[in-house]
């Protein structure tokens, strides 16, 4: 019960964009919308904010439909860029109203989560730490969730595949030079780096 009333929630939410402004919903709009109580929705979300980080998480991890592996991680990832033009009106009006900084916080969980599987998939029996995956997968998620933004940004006009052919191209065997850089490096090496 309580998933399918998240849901409703988050599908009153999507009806109200498609009339009007992010910044002028409000949490009366989505409840009468929905026909619950706003009780009904702190018991399941402390605000919009985090309505909107539930539901583009639930929504987006089911676009990526777990092809969180090293030789599926494109499929995964063009299946976002579709769900963003699938759903262009709410994205292009949900986008401008947020603040940037806001917007990567949203995405970062699901884009570390996909990163992290892709490394943890390709590199599982090597001596790499968990720490230095995570580091590998932190960057790469930045760097997935920056493409997207500007992508948007910029009108959603440039053909996804074009964009998630060409971060392929660019970071291919990025992965394994990484790993093996920081497998064979000391911090006591890193630091002498800025000795120079």
């Amino acid at each position: 019960m309580s998933v399918l009333t998240k849901k409703a929630l988050v599908e009153a939410f999507g009806k109200l964009l498609s009339k009007k402004p992010f910044s002028k919903i409000t949490v009366s709009d989505i409840t009468a919308e929905c026909g619950v109580s706003r009780m009904t929705f702190y018991y399941h979300f402390n605000d919009i904010y985090d309505l909107l980080e539930w539901s583009l998480e639930t929504q987006l991890e089911k676009a990526i439909q777990g092809n969180y592996t090293y030789d599926t991680w494109q499929k995964g990832f063009l299946n976002v860029f579709y769900f963003a033009i699938e759903r262009k009106s709410f994205v292009l009006n949900i986008f401008p109203q947020i603040e940037q900084k806001n917007m990567k916080k949203y995405l970062h969980s699901l884009a570390y989560k996909f990163t992290f599987g892709v490394i943890e998939d390709h590199y599982a029996n090597t001596n790499t730490s968990e720490k230095d995956k995570r580091f590998i997968a932190d960057t790469f998620a930045h760097a997935a969730i920056g493409v997207l933004i500007s992508w948007v940004n910029n009108g959603m006009k440039e053909d996804p595949r074009i964009i998630v052919g060409k971060f392929a191209l660019m970071f291919e065997g990025v992965f394994s030079s990484a790993l093996e850089k920081l497998n064979n490096t000391s911090e006591n090496e890193i630091l002498s780096l800025f000795d120079k």
